[in-house]
């Protein structure tokens, strides 16, 4: 398989991309205090995915930035 079409987010990644995104999101959640709610999750996600189609950037910059985007909300 060459892409993965995300429906939520709008957009197709290659494999590489996913996990990328997915070390971001696990990066992320890693620096927040237990438990997680799961609606934090789903934001992070959220903006992950955004991040990603936006911008041209690695697992920590994603990480970060989705991590200011939760703070400002």
């Amino acid at each position: 398989m060459d892409t993965i079409d995300v429906q939520d987010g709008g957009g197709v990644f290659p494999p590489e991309k996913i996990d990328e995104m997915q070390a971001a999101l696990n990066e992320a959640l890693s620096t927040l205090p237990e438990p997680v709610k799961a609606h934090t999750v789903q934001m992070l996600a959220h903006s992950i995915l955004r991040l990603a189609q936006e911008r041209n950037c690695g697992t920590k910059e994603l990480a970060r930035l989705a991590l200011l985007e939760l703070q400002i909300r």
